[in-house]
């Protein structure tokens, strides 16, 4: 009876936590399934054969189990299936032939900012290392862990000890863990950057891509690396022009202001414009980087091929939806996870548009949040 009981406590346990405790549908399925399984057990032959359902059953309750396939969403799950395949297949982005001369000797930091993503940021390092050339590049990462409370920095420490992580306390966010892994980077005196954001995924020989664009462009421009969806060719980011995505065509072509998931910075950017700016705390950063870029005369480029996979975070809605209340929409604009900020937004906007664009951002920005009926009144006039 007691053997019954474990049984059967095992079976829903196992059910249990993927049905509630998972991020995505297909655990959810999955979930659903052991619990089924256990039903028809009490139908059929309970004798236990070492046969290829047992052991597919086993194995599905494993995965129930596992924390790391009921952290995944939809999308990493699609990814991490298309991954299997993918080894086994031609990869996503064709081989580039290197020129040895070119990157013998070398250096590159790859530099990653990271909070309580401990599976992304593993996952995201070992797409990175596989995606690095063969030979030729003397590669260091520098990894800031921003007051991770769910073991992120010693799990890298333990499966990728050549990672420099920089412990930080929680406050620094993505533009200041960036620009101090940059700080960290910086004692290398490398060739080469590589901003990475910690739930991107790189394609194989995306690095190589990027070299080679990089050398077309004499080493004198930032070349920026699109992402798409996880299983789709759905662009998510990269390059803009015109508040339009700059979608890879094969071509090297220009952009006006470049996402922070894949950027590719030639050490002769960095002695003109230096680094991030640390007044920046999560947003912005980026945008801040590529348009300065732009205004000093530095050439942006978005690379041939989409270099990557990362889901897109859209988080402006929160403000602007209507149907959210007013507290809401403050509390969201606000929040220093923002990409409009009000302090850092007026900053930028000041910046690199002037000081009567800056105050007019405010002052639209404001009444989009307090007046939302307004503000469609005054865009459709």
């Amino acid at each position: 009876m007691v053997g019954l009981f474990l049984y059967t406590g095992f079976y829903w346990q196992a059910s249990y936590l993927a049905i509630y405790r998972s991020n995505n549908r297909w655990m959810k399925l999955l979930g659903v399934f052991v619990a089924f399984r256990w039903l028809w057990g009490w139908l059929e032959d309970t004798n236990f054969n070492l046969d290829i359902m047992n052991i597919s059953l086993w194995m599905m309750i494993a995965m129930c189990y596992s924390s790391r396939f009921r952290a995944m969403t939809d999308g990493e799950l699609h990814e991490w299936v298309e991954s299997i395949f993918r080894r086994r297949s031609s990869n996503p982005l064709p081989s580039v032939p290197m020129k040895t001369d070119d990157t013998s000797g070398k250096k590159l930091a790859v530099l990653m900012t990271c909070h309580n993503r401990r599976e992304k940021t593993l996952r995201s390092l070992a797409s990175l290392f596989s995606a690095l050339p063969e030979a030729g590049l003397d590669v260091s990462v520098h990894l800031v862990d921003d007051g991770s409370t769910d073991g992120t920095g010693d799990a890298v420490r333990q499966a990728y000890p050549s990672v420099s992580v920089i412990t930080g306390d929680g406050t620094l966010f993505w533009n200041r863990g960036m620009r101090t892994a940059w700080e960290d980077a910086l004692k290398k005196d490398a060739d080469f950057y590589l901003w990475l954001n910690d739930d991107t995924m790189l394609h194989p020989f995306a690095v190589s891509h990027l070299l080679e664009a990089c050398r077309q462009m004499e080493h004198a421009a930032v070349i920026c690396g699109s992402t798409c969806h996880p299983g789709t060719d759905e662009w998510t980011y990269g390059g803009t022009a015109g508040g339009k995505p700059v979608i890879p065509d094969g071509t090297l072509r220009e952009c006006e202001l470049c996402h922070g998931n894949i950027l590719w910075v030639p050490r002769r950017v960095v002695e003109r414009i230096g680094i991030l700016d640390g007044f920046y705390l999560h947003a912005l950063g980026d945008y801040d980087y590529s348009r300065t870029a732009r205004e000093r005369g530095i050439k942006l480029r978005v690379a041939p091929a989409c270099l990557g996979t990362c889901e897109r975070h859209d988080k402006a809605v929160a403000w602007t939806d209507r149907k959210v209340p007013l507290a809401g929409r403050l509390r969201n604009l606000y929040s220093p996870l923002g990409n409009a900020q009000p302090r850092y937004y007026f900053h930028y906007v000041r910046r690199h548009d002037g000081l009567l664009a800056a105050c007019k951002a405010m002052i639209c920005m404001h009444v989009r949040v307090f007046l939302p009926f307004l503000w469609l009144s005054l865009i459709h006039i």
